[in-house]
Formats: structure tokens, sequence, C-alpha cells
């Protein structure tokens, strides 16, 4: 420990980092390591008596055993996260904030939301993640957020990017992602020119409800898979459908503000809905090999061209 003020009770603050290579335990209700402050775990550290938001400058890097908060805590890492393999975290707090990347190949036990709130993020682990995945994530980036192979996440209601300055913004599944039953999933963007949720594993969406907001496009690899229990999805940007995804008995409603394509092989399945309100000679677009079955108790809707057809 370096720089160090220990508050019994209290808070453990300082602007260096904490170091541990054998058993450390305090008995406060918060940390802080602000700036470039890291915590670096091979030993024990036991931390269980944490109550209140505790803060990392910069990263968390544990290959020992490390015992962290109660009931109400919350940890915010702001920079990467890593849970070594064999090594131990066990938190019992309600919330986890992450800005960088988040590395899990030991034991990572909790009940927690885990928020990614940073710039460019990569999800790694090793099986089921356990608790639940939030992503608010603000990087002007080609792909914000990705999700590695072999791991396996719950996703938050609601998931929130901004928009690439330069292009599509992708967020890239190539794991596992489940929706519980009774649950929603809405995924949502703000300015540039479009995101896309590129789906190249699996995603087992077991509620009844999806949406993807203005301009928020779903593509389905040809590797990619897809179950949905729900009845309506609703997409503001294009659909892409090249892998397996059972849309039969499904009503896809293409709702958006700007100009859409679907692209799919051979029939789409279920039926399609539109109520599009670009300003755009070609609002929607569908392209050649894709066979769609129009929803006849609906009607289709468009916004008038304000300079020709």
């Amino acid at each position: 420990l370096h720089n160090a003020t220990i508050n019994s009770n209290g808070t453990f603050s300082s602007n260096k980092y904490l170091i541990n290579s054998a058993t450390f335990t305090y008995n406060g209700t918060a940390l802080s390591l602000p700036g470039t402050g890291y915590i670096t775990n091979s030993g024990t550290l036991n931390l269980v008596s944490l109550t209140a938001t505790s803060s990392i400058g910069a990263s968390l890097t544990n290959s020992g055993t490390i015992n962290w908060g109660t009931a109400g805590a919350v940890l915010d890492i702001n920079g990467s996260f890593t849970n070594a393999t064999s090594s131990s975290f066990t938190f019992g707090g309600s919330t986890i904030y992450i800005a960088g990347n988040l590395t899990q190949n030991g034991t990572f036990s909790h009940n927690s939301t885990l928020v990614f709130d940073g710039g460019v993020q990569t999800l790694s682990c090793s099986g089921i993640l356990g608790g639940t995945v939030r992503v608010n994530n603000n990087a002007n980036s080609a792909y914000p957020f990705s999700i590695s192979s072999g791991c396996e996440i719950t996703a938050d209601p609601s998931w929130v990017f901004f928009s690439y300055s330069y292009g599509i913004s992708y967020v890239v599944n190539n794991g596992t992602i489940n929706v519980p039953a009774g649950q929603t999933w809405s995924l949502s963007g703000s300015g540039g020119n479009g995101n896309a949720l590129l789906n190249n594993g699996t995603i087992n969406h077991l509620g009844n409800g999806w949406t993807f907001s203005s301009n928020y496009s779903l593509e389905n690899a040809t590797s990619g898979v897809i179950t949905y229990a729900g009845s309506v999805i609703n997409i503001g940007g294009s659909l892409t459908q090249n892998g397996q995804f059972n849309t039969n008995s499904k009503n896809l409603i293409f709702n958006g503000s700007s100009p859409q394509i679907i692209t799919c092989s051979g029939v789409l399945g279920g039926s399609v809905s539109v109520s599009n309100n670009a300003n755009h000679p070609n609002p929607l677009t569908i392209s050649s090999g894709c066979e769609i079955t129009v929803n006849t108790t609906s009607t289709c809707t468009f916004f008038s061209y304000s300079y020709g057809l």
C-alpha cells in the first residue's frame, strides 16, 4: 500500500494503487483509487464489509481470491477487469460498472448487473458469466462492443450505443446471448450512420418483445442461430437473415425513419408489416432472392417523398 489513508469504518483511499500478495482485510464501507489507481491481487482480499460505491481509476486484476461487498455495494472500474484462471472473485453487491474489457476465466460468484459503459470493449468469458449484462457504450467506433466465442451472458432489457460517425457501428456477438422469459429486449443508438447487431453466435430470446430502434439493424450471419419465443419484432433499421432464424408466426414490423432493406436467402417466414416514414425515393427495398409474406391484417404505410415518387 502506498500513499494510503485508511478510515476505520469509512473509506479507504489511495491516489496510486493496491497490490496484495498476502492476506488483506478491510472493514470499511468503500474503496477509492482515483485517477490511475488500480488493484492487483495474487493473495486474498477480504472486503466483504463494503456497502457503498467503490471506484477504481484504472484496472482490477485478480489472480488470487477477492471477497467483495455485501447488499447495496457498487463497484465502478474505469478500466479493464481481469479474473484469471484458477482465481476467485465473489461479489455480494448489486452493480459493477466496467469501462474497459472484461476477461473472466476463473470463478466469478455474483448475481449483479454488469454495466459496460466505456469506449471500445470486449467481453470474454469461459462458460456462463452469471448475473445480467447491460450495455451503455459511447465509443465512436465501427466495432464498439464484442462478445467472444465461448462466453454465455444474460441480457439486461436495454442496450444503448453511440453511432459511429463514419459508417455503421456493429455490436458483434460471437458467443451466446440469453434473454429470459417474461423480459423484453431493446437496442438503440444515437446519431451517426446507424447501428447493427451482428450475430455470428447464438441468441436465445425467450421473452416477448424485441425492438431495434430507428436506424438500428439486425444482421444474422451464416453461422448465426436465433431463437425468439415472442410474436413481434420491431425493426427500425434493416434486416439481413442468412443464418438460422425461425420467424414463422412472427410479425416483423419495419418502422424506421431511414431507408430500410430486407435481405434473406429464400423464404423469410412469418409476415412483414411496414410503417416507414423516411423522406426518401426508396424507403424499403427487398433484395433479390428474398421471399416475404405481407401481413394482410395491417396496412403498409410510407412517408411521401418530398421531391418525387
